[in-house]
């Protein structure tokens, strides 16, 4: 049993706040040295962030956070000191990197000193006025997988119709667990009663922003959620757009008011994705048509008289020196696919564990054996690598060459 007074107790926290603290700031001199030197890309990671999140077991918040913190303090280091005071937070910091400048980083230091996260926020928002709210560039979160049984087409999720009718049966059910909005956020509580939002789309009477929700079919009861083992997992996404793109979703939904009635959002996105995919497919990976042209007729062989006749006296080539063949950079579409394929569309770096880097971003072709030092243009030779670790093998080899990008 605990007999320490409750000012023991509140010393003994505020002095393990203060080591906590202690620790996390040298610990954020430390990211930032690893940051500068690039010492992630040795871990088989493609980034500062892939690396605390999968090499030191940071969640992505813990993780973004305090390598904007190291950033700031290698460039500022009053932000190591005020934060090692105790005068700011990680949160705090976060908010104020982006408006930090050599001149004004020590008065908004002293200024957000003490003050809460939601403080912070409004003194920036004071200091500096946005004339348009921050774009925010995406989030996508995944949900528990439930199933929403309910009287109506909202009780049909698991058990799905095959055909035409029921898919658009069952599209409310598909959109139960979280509706789409293109402006302003509908309201959980019609949802929850069953209330039937009212649809709009142009610009409001009063001047406000015009909303446009997805249709919902009303259920008189409240939905029953139940867990759904083995149920397709559903993802909520969440982001900000501009009114061109708002636009473009409201034609879609339009274009496909006969094949989609419903106007599922997350349907109409997906088709986009379908066909984004497609076209990057065929550019980057060179993922051709299979057997195309195997079906097709033979080409009709010309006539007689539209064939050229031969000359009667045919001139001979001149001799020349015997020159080498050209060689050339250029992969074939066929080797690029085959690598892609075998690579898995991934990273190949390994690490001195044999980890392995895996990114799926900025990939490039890269020779095992330079193209400079007469590494040839085939599968064997080849693989992936993302931009990250392409350019820093060149720069550990000492390699001069041009990657191509995929």
């Amino acid at each position: 049993m605990n007999t320490r007074s409750d000012a023991e107790l509140l010393n003994a926290v505020r002095e393990l706040v203060a080591r906590v603290r202690g620790v996390t700031r040298e610990l954020l001199v430390e990211l930032g040295e690893v940051d500068a030197r690039r010492l992630y890309l040795e871990e088989a990671c493609s980034s500062m962030f892939a690396f605390c999140t999968t090499r030191l077991g940071f969640s992505e918040d813990v993780a973004y956070k305090r390598i904007q913190a190291a950033r700031l303090g290698r460039r500022f280091p009053a932000v190591l000191q005020a934060f090692g005071a105790g005068r700011i937070h990680l949160a705090g910091l976060a908010i104020l990197g982006p408006h930090m400048r050599a001149g004004n980083h020590r008065e908004l230091l002293a200024a957000a000193a003490g003050l809460t996260k939601r403080q912070i926020e409004a003194l920036v928002a004071d200091r500096f006025p946005a004339t348009t709210p921050p774009r925010r560039k995406g989030t996508l979160r995944r949900l528990r997988a439930t199933v929403t049984r309910a009287r109506g087409a909202t009780a049909r999720i698991a058990d799905r119709g095959t055909g035409d009718r029921g898919r658009k049966r069952d599209a409310a059910a598909r959109l139960a667990p979280g509706r789409a909005d293109t402006g302003i956020a509908s309201s959980a509580a019609q949802a929850a009663k069953g209330a039937h939002p009212a649809a709009t789309s142009g610009a409001k009477p009063g001047g406000g922003a015009a909303r446009t929700e997805v249709p919902f079919d009303p259920s008189p009861a409240p939905p029953e959620v139940q867990s759904a083992p083995g149920a397709e997992a559903l993802y909520s996404l969440s982001l900000t757009v501009g009114k061109g793109f708002a636009e473009k979703l409201q034609e879609a939904r339009a274009e496909l008011s006969h094949s989609l009635p419903d106007g599922d959002l997350a349907r109409i996105l997906e088709l986009g994705l379908d066909a984004l995919l497609a076209d990057a497919r065929r550019r980057r990976r060179a993922e051709r048509i299979r057997d195309r042209g195997a079906d097709a007729p033979d080409a009709p062989a010309p006539a007689p008289d539209e064939t050229p006749a031969a000359p009667t006296n045919p001139t001979p080539p001149r001799p020349g020196p015997a020159s080498k063949p050209k060689r050339s950079r250029h992969i074939p579409a066929e080797v690029r696919r085959r690598v892609w394929a075998r690579d898995q569309g991934r990273c190949t770096y390994l690490d001195a564990k044999g980890r392995r880097c895996g990114s799926r971003w900025f990939l490039q072709i890269d020779h095992v054996q330079p193209f400079a030092r007469g590494g040839d243009n085939t599968v064997s030779n080849l693989r992936l690598f993302c931009a990250a670790h392409n350019r820093w093998r060149a720069i550990e080899k000492g390699e001069e060459r041009a990657p191509r990008r995929e």
